[in-house]
């Protein structure tokens, strides 16, 4: 089956599954819940449902209980609206990539802070930067000067060619 049709049906489960959860889940045990992504065998027979619960550990566990429980109704509405002969067997799958992305932020931070304030480091950035900058002007002086006396090498070259041209005339 084509991959453009399979992300299709992956973006009308996600869509689909989301509503359901949000809009006809009466569920109290529904918290803060959202779909983030949907991965869909190649045979449609199998989708994990990717989704990521706001609120400490307790109330993600209720979260996926409550939709483990309502598997079944969210899968009938998913097959009510796909055209396919068969409906995917739908498995929700808790994502702590959002867990993982503050971790990193939270050490990025304290990172940052050991470090000292931005001020700081750019003033050390500054003084060096100056100390490249002076080399490389340098560095481009000297490239010229290697430069001009190439082209008076050259010059002097052409001069004895035409020496040479007048040599054969004779």
């Amino acid at each position: 089956m084509g991959e453009i049709k399979i992300e299709r049906i992956r973006e009308q489960i996600k869509v689909k599954c989301a509503r359901v959860i949000m809009e006809d889940l009466n569920d109290p045990r529904a918290g803060f819940i959202t779909v983030q992504n949907v991965e869909l065998s190649k045979d449609l027979r199998h989708a994990k449902v990717y989704v990521s619960v706001l609120g400490e550990e307790a109330e993600r566990r209720r979260v996926m209980r409550m939709l483990k429980d309502a598997t079944g109704f969210i899968q009938r509405a998913v097959a009510g609206s796909l055209r396919t002969r068969v409906t995917p067997a739908l498995n929700f799958v808790l994502d702590t990539s959002i867990d993982k992305s503050f971790k990193v932020a939270a050490i990025l931070d304290e990172i940052k802070k050991e470090k000292g304030s931005p001020l700081e480091r750019s003033e050390g950035l500054e003084d060096s930067s100056s100390d490249v900058a002076a080399e490389a002007k340098s560095k481009d002086a000297e490239d010229e000067d290697e430069d001009e006396d190439a082209d008076d090498d050259a010059d002097e070259d052409e001069d004895w060619d035409d020496v040479d041209d007048d040599d054969d005339d004779d």
